[in-house]
């Protein structure tokens, strides 16, 4: 099984694996590819949640390797490793912003998980969101004027849109969500519905549901 997948084309994908051990490993998609997965991270360690950046050179994730949960990125020309976060407090559900010239996550460093932001070797670190609870999975736009995430504070769950600024946090969708994404062209959100268990689109604009592409999983 895995808890997480990220694509960057052309014919690629990278995914974790759940076992009490998670490691990365990069797959190919190409058609009739018969090459073998490669091995991205191991160890003891609980790697996961990975994120291409935007140029596919690095992939992001988070991990307890060090012993608390941080973000981490491994360049994958050269295979090295290093921590981009360091705080005390949990940090994890990594992403890049769309220019690849941030980093975003999810934090725990005010007592509660809010998304956060910061430059790519995790310094400069600022606070974006005010949710009070459980702010998690942050993706940009691909146009970088939208962060897009997603609630479990019972008050205001859902999906929510925000200014990188942390201005103009707009609710979208009430409910229980999961992997909320961001179509390319950036009109549209994808996400799990966690009481239905189906997969749903709605707009980025207004949060108004697209009924013709709401699949069963």
């Amino acid at each position: 099984g895995s808890s997480g997948i990220a694509i960057a084309g052309p014919g690629r994908v990278v995914i974790d694996a759940l076992s009490p051990t998670q490691n990365l490993s990069l797959i190919s998609l190409a058609p009739g590819s018969k090459a073998a997965p490669v091995v991205l991270t191991r160890g003891e360690s609980a790697d996961r949640q990975p994120a291409f950046s935007p140029d596919g050179a690095r992939v992001t994730f988070s991990s307890d390797r060090e012993g608390n949960t941080d973000v981490w990125e491994i360049d994958l020309a050269s295979g090295g490793l290093r921590r981009l976060t360091t705080e005390k407090a949990q940090d994890w559900d990594p992403g890049y912003s769309s220019d690849g010239k941030q980093i975003l996550f999810s934090s725990r460093r005010t007592g509660h998980y809010e998304i956060w932001m910061a430059a790519p070797d995790g310094s400069g670190a600022r606070q974006v969101t005010a949710d009070g609870i459980d702010a998690e999975n942050p993706v940009m736009t691909p146009d970088g004027r939208w962060i897009v995430y997603t609630s479990a504070n019972p008050a205001r769950s859902g999906i929510w849109k925000i200014r990188p600024d942390g201005t103009e946090a707009t609710h979208l969708l009430k409910g229980a969500i999961n992997n909320a994404e961001v179509s390319p062209d950036g009109r549209w959100i994808s996400f799990l519905d966690s009481t239905t268990g189906r997969l749903r689109v709605i707009t980025l604009a207004d949060g108004v549901d697209v009924p013709s592409v709401d699949l069963p999983m």
